[in-house]
């Protein structure tokens, strides 16, 4: 009588989570980066529009930064309400507070787009894209 044993291992739950922490990690560097790109593309004027990128994590918001920087620089502008956090904590958002951020962003019929966080979010994606690929690759 021919005998066996036979063993199933079970990594599956281990690799998830891994992979899970490394998403979240990836795009939180990928969100501050992109951040970081918007300022530096950003128009300027008195400089509020460019301060008043933050970012918001699950974790964190940097409003309350970006909103005292911005009125430093001017005043009489205004921020827009905070963005409240994601329900995902793998999920980042780049904000502008500026009231004026979308016709800034997009144009209007009387003014031609100055495009800060669009062109910043598009130099970002070849790196974000790339280490998707390699944490596949470490599956």
């Amino acid at each position: 009588m021919p005998s066996s044993i036979t063993l199933h291992f079970n990594h599956y739950d281990k690799i998830a989570d891994k992979l899970h922490e490394a998403t979240k990690a990836l795009n939180k560097v990928t969100g501050f980066n992109v951040e970081h790109r918007a300022k530096e593309k950003a128009a300027v004027d008195t400089g509020f529009f460019r301060a008043a990128y933050y970012t918001v994590t699950d974790a964190s918001s940097g409003f309350a930064s970006a909103a005292a920087d911005a009125a430093s620089l001017n005043a009489k502008a205004v921020m827009l309400e905070e963005e409240p956090p994601p329900d995902k904590d793998t999920t980042v958002i780049v904000v502008n507070g500026a009231s004026y951020s979308v016709p800034l962003e997009y144009g209007t019929g009387r003014m031609a787009a100055q495009p800060s966080l669009t062109p910043a979010v598009e130099d970002e994606r070849p790196d974000w894209e790339h280490a998707l690929r390699t944490l596949e690759r470490l599956k």
